[in-house]
């Protein structure tokens, strides 16, 4: 055999291990993706249980909101009749899925209503924590995601979170998941090298802020801010150019909107800024309120703690720093918000969004640090962590599954108003 045939065999043969590697390597994403699906099964039963509740739930239990879910079947109904994404005073894209599905299925009074509400508990129950833990697993690992989707759920057992479903907020769940991917997708942008493919994730980023915008308003703004804090932070110039051109043209719709429309927006943001009251005396109530609210001491301790080990980590969450402009964004509007009392509104969208990405910056930070100090028995976590498949670790997962699956179906419906 000559050296040529030689050379060209031993290249052959490298070749096809790394494509043997690359192969498991898929594969075993694969599994780990389906794992984290399959956890949210009992979830997705939950969500699918109370979207057949009546609305009238939310009538007795909500004073001020307590008509948004009933204003999101008409609006869908609007939307959806007209063929006109501007039938109601609300964002243009808000009502387009529910509308969907109702000149699809036609559903008669009950059925809309169910129809509505199914929609916003998977959103909520099932579509949010996936597209969560997905952010956690890009910028993180698989570990820190799915310890964050295991923390989600026992939020939900004890209903310490604060839940948008719940609170009649139906519309911001909507968005909830595009806030997400939109992270996830800035995250992959900062981190890419190839020019083409960088610019290619900014186009796309900006057509998500746009969606969100197109959404909710305010949520849009939000997630701008942490678009930009986290592009300039990288002197990424050309593409926060470009994510926030397409962003802007997406916002184009919001300028064809109809008087009544755009005279509704502005008439709602100068009410809910209440500038007019804001006062020294209004912020010294603000500061009370927030000390002596279980709530709000509970995200103020959540705060700290995860502030506490970012400073004795070495690792942060996010190698672009993503989940920390998204920290410091949705974080500092919340507290502003919250001490000047009038605008808490905002402080509420602020936290919607706050309380799980600090969730997942504390699991990723813990494990981080436990990883570091190695405790007694850790060793057993990681192999538990990292083989599912073999015994006795399938063992462990398949019982925590059942306990899961079993707090799942017995509490969160307590919880539910």
């Amino acid at each position: 055999m000559s050296k040529t045939d030689s050379d060209s065999g031993e290249q052959s043969a490298i070749t096809q291990g790394d494509g043997w590697r690359g192969l498991r390597s898929n594969g075993r994403a694969l599994f780990r993706g389906l794992l984290l699906v399959v956890f949210t099964l009992p979830l997705l039963y939950v969500a699918l249980s109370l979207g057949w509740r009546p609305l009238s739930a939310w009538q007795s239990t909500l004073v001020e909101q307590s008509s948004d879910p009933d204003n999101i079947v008409r609006g869908a109904r609007a939307v959806a009749s007209s063929a006109n994404v501007y039938a109601t005073v609300d964002p243009p894209l808000r009502y387009v899925p529910l509308a969907v599905l109702f000149v699809i299925f036609d559903p008669g009074t009950f059925a809309a209503q169910a129809l509505t509400q199914t929609y916003t508990t998977v959103l909520n129950f099932v579509v949010l924590p996936l597209t969560l833990a997905a952010l956690l697993w890009r910028v993180a690992d698989w570990e820190s995601a799915f310890l964050t989707l295991l923390g989600f759920m026992v939020w939900q057992w004890l209903g310490i979170t604060e839940n948008a479903y719940y609170d009649g907020f139906w519309h911001y769940v909507f968005v909830f998941p595009l806030v997400f991917l939109t992270l996830l997708l800035l995250h992959d942008c900062l981190q890419e090298e190839d020019t083409i493919h960088r610019r290619l994730r900014a186009t796309g980023v900006g057509l998500l802020v746009g969606a969100i915008g197109l959404n909710q308003y305010v949520y849009g703004a939000l997630t701008a801010l942490v678009i930009f804090v986290a592009f300039v932070f990288h002197r990424r110039w050309v593409d926060l150019g470009l994510s926030g051109s397409i962003g802007a043209l997406c916002g184009v719709a919001l300028l064809l909107s109809p008087g009544r429309t755009k005279s509704f927006v502005a008439q709602s943001a100068i009410g809910r800024l209440g500038i007019e009251q804001w006062s020294l005396a209004v912020l010294a109530s603000g500061v009370v309120d927030v000390l002596t609210t279980p709530s709000y001491l509970l995200f103020l301790l959540i705060g700290l703690g995860g502030g506490a080990l970012f400073i004795v980590s070495e690792r942060r969450v996010s190698d672009t720093g993503v989940i920390e402009a998204s920290l410091l964004v949705y974080g500092s509007v919340g507290i502003v918000a919250t001490l000047l009392v009038h605008p808490r509104w905002f402080a509420q969208l602020s936290i919607y969004v706050f309380q799980y990405l600090i969730l997942g910056t504390v699991v990723t930070l813990a494990l981080s640090t436990l990883r570091d100090l190695q405790p007694p028995g850790w060793s057993y976590v990681e192999r538990c962590l990292s083989s599912p498949l073999q015994l006795p670790w399938a063992a462990v997962w398949a019982v925590t599954w059942v306990i899961a699956a079993a707090a799942s179906v017995l509490l969160i419906p307590i919880q539910a108003p």
